[in-house]
């Protein structure tokens, strides 16, 4: 079974063009020749040539930034916060506020926590 490779935002978007834009043989061609020179498909150089066959054969997933990720937890836990349950609904509520504090304690800014 094939899985599919976590890839950046960068390369997910770089990928769908090329899939959109170029046939199959012509792109792995281009690949092997290291000729993607335009900015935005550059990043297409650091793969090798198995996982470029593979993210255009079988997919890939976008892999979230840390800021991300932190966002889908707090966001989570506000979520959480809703229960019926006193201690619950306490617990939830301080970790979404020590995530806070401490993206606040860092001096990190991240839109929808703490911005």
């Amino acid at each position: 079974m094939n899985e599919k490779v976590k890839v950046s935002r960068e390369v997910a978007k770089a990928i769908e063009y090329v899939k959109e834009n170029y046939k199959f043989e012509s792109s792995l061609r281009v690949h092997l020749s290291e000729n993607w020179h335009s900015s935005h498909l550059r990043c297409l150089k650091e793969l090798s040539t198995e996982a470029f066959v593979s993210l255009l054969l079988n997919g890939y997933e976008i892999e979230e930034t840390p800021e991300e990720k932190l966002l889908a937890t707090y966001q989570r836990q506000r979520t959480w916060q809703e229960t019926n349950d006193p201690y619950d609904r306490r617990a939830h509520t301080a970790y979404g506020n020590a995530i806070v504090y401490t993206l606040d304690t860092l001096g990190i800014k991240i839109k929808g926590i703490n911005e």
